[in-house]
């Protein structure tokens, strides 16, 4: 199982990033009022289609055009990429973008109706409310025994996000009922310690990673053998050799 990872960050130029929404995510976004909004969907999905399109390239051997590609969100809110017009194929693919003050993480995964989720947060300090109204136990004493409280505290926070997006629950549970023992995230992706008291959950893995003054943090639904390889966002789909991944068994 290979998941495609990039972060990027500082926003592209506007016309650039209009120029990769189809009819529909042009049209969702003029519904939109609130500018910094308008702004991360944008970013998000230039990203998220810079991404799918070179998997697109390299999983059928053929280039989409990047307005042709499309990332909706179903009825439970899970992002699902559909390839519009006359080549029309079913990508298959499951995605999840995460925004963060003018960065941008996206992942994807091919397969139907996979588990993926992504996040981002910034190293910043979080309100005590926070950690004891949303943790465990063990992560509120994680935090209070930290060199680095900040950083071990957005690390669990992103952990839980990437997984209850990879489970298709979002926010809408308890996120107590996810418990993550997490390492000192460093710059190279790390596993975190996944345990779930939710029906039907299974065994998610997460892994986190830093890069300056970000947490990043990566999730699957199924306790498979995972490769983790970053992809730069290059303009149009430019073709690139795939590099090495991070193999996790």
């Amino acid at each position: 199982m290979t998941v495609w990872w990039t972060l990027h960050r500082g926003e592209p130029a506007e016309q650039d990033g209009v120029r990769v929404l189809s009819a529909w995510e042009r049209s969702y976004v003029d519904s939109l009022r609130v500018p910094v909004r308008r702004r991360d969907f944008v970013h998000g999905r230039w990203v998220a289609k810079h991404l799918l399109s070179a998997h697109l390239e390299e999983v059928y051997g053929r280039t989409v055009a990047l307005d042709a590609i499309e990332v909706e969100r179903d009825a439970d809110g899970v992002p699902r990429a559909h390839v519009r017009g006359p080549w029309r194929v079913d990508p298959a693919f499951g995605v999840s973008i995460s925004h963060r003050h003018g960065a941008v993480l996206a992942a994807t995964m091919p397969g139907r109706d996979v588990g993926i989720g992504a996040d981002l947060e910034r190293i910043e300090p979080r309100s005590r409310a926070l950690v004891e109204d949303f943790f465990a136990a063990s992560e509120i004493a994680a935090v209070d025994a930290a060199a680095d409280p900040a950083l071990v505290a957005n690390t669990v926070w992103s952990a839980k996000e990437a997984v209850l997006k990879a489970l298709h629950l979002g926010l809408s549970v308890d996120t107590r009922r996810v418990r993550c023992d997490v390492p000192v995230a460093g710059d190279a992706w790390r596993e975190i310690g996944v345990e779930c008291d939710l029906e039907n959950a299974g065994h998610p893995r997460c892994w986190c990673l830093r890069r300056d003054d970000l947490v990043l943090t990566l999730a699957v639904a199924a306790p498979a053998r995972v490769e983790l390889v970053e992809r730069e966002v290059v303009p149009f789909a430019a073709a690139v050799v795939p590099p090495p991944g991070d193999v996790y068994a």
